[in-house]
């Protein structure tokens, strides 16, 4: 299934202003590039649109967040909505994904 569009947000030192980019049908370099440059901070996630839509990522989207080998995965196709990655019984404790603006943290895996 091809990505139809990369999403990315780059927020500025203060870690408040920001501005999204969106490259139509990336390359897989494009993609894997966006991946590695995630720090939890400026580049904080991606999208990857794997449907029509490239506004909404509740609809037909794979989200990356994270960074520093710390990473967060969430797919919302179809009728899921936001359906994470996770393994069960791995730990409890809540890790910071993206540190920037709002923020965002969920439980630790591994």
């Amino acid at each position: 299934m091809p990505v139809r569009c990369l999403s990315f947000v780059t927020y500025g030192e203060t870690g408040r202003d920001w501005h999204l980019e969106k490259l139509a049908n990336p390359t897989w370099d494009r993609i894997v590039a966006s991946v590695h440059r995630l720090d939890r901070f400026r580049y904080p996630w991606v999208w990857l649109f794997i449907g029509h839509e490239d506004e909404d990522a509740t609809v037909d989207c794979l989200t990356i967040m994270g960074g520093e080998g710390v990473y967060w995965v969430g797919l919302s196709a179809g009728k899921y909505e936001q359906l994470r990655l996770f393994a069960p019984g791995k730990g409890q404790e809540e890790v910071d994904l993206w540190t920037s603006d709002q923020g965002f943290a969920d439980r630790a895996c591994s």
